[in-house]
């Protein structure tokens, strides 16, 4: 006996669908995503600490800066002429150099002097003398408090371990110096 096959009734079209009472869940984030955007704002948190750490700590005023100089018994004086290609600016970062060795604050100090160019740093007063990596100038300049003349638009920075002092083509001479008050 065969059975005849039950056809389906055509729906109705003017029923409607139904709609679900309530708005699917939202799924859950996949967890790669999760992890991503923690490690971009933990490494965010990480540039800010430095960046207030470089400015509000390590940056310094000027008299903070003299404070910190007359209370160091060590000073380095270096003169970086890397890649500088004009002769006359070259020898105004060097003649700043000397004119910081001169002035009177240096009295009683114990005074190391390094020419950095490129990466040779010829050094005088100091525990090894003569021409030496700038890879061993740079450590030596932990020991004590740095003025670092370089190239540069004029004036100075200040910072609890170092000064930066920028010379260009108009520097006068005698302007460098660090004078006991």
């Amino acid at each position: 006996m065969l059975m005849a096959k039950k056809k389906k009734k055509p729906e109705d079209p003017k029923e409607e669908p139904e709609l679900p009472e309530e708005a699917p869940e939202p799924q859950p984030e996949p967890k790669d995503n999760k992890i991503l955007k923690t490690a971009a704002v933990a490494v965010l948190l990480v540039i800010a600490a430095f960046f207030v750490y470089h400015f509000l700590y390590y940056r310094v005023s000027a008299e903070g800066f003299a404070e910190l100089f007359a209370d160091s018994e060590k000073v380095f004086i270096v003169m970086d002429v890397t890649d500088i290609e004009d002769q006359e600016i070259k020898t105004n970062v060097m003649q700043c150099a000397v004119d910081f060795a001169g002035s009177s604050g240096m009295a009683g100090k114990n005074v190391s002097y390094f020419s950095i160019e490129n990466e040779t740093c010829y050094v005088l007063e100091y525990k090894e003398e003569g021409i030496l990596t700038k890879e061993f100038c740079m450590e030596a300049l932990d020991e004590g408090i740095t003025i670092y003349v370089e190239e540069g638009p004029g004036g100075a920075e200040y910072f609890r371990d170092h000064m930066m002092v920028y010379v260009g083509s108009n520097y006068t001479l005698g302007t460098c110096g660090i004078h006991k008050r």
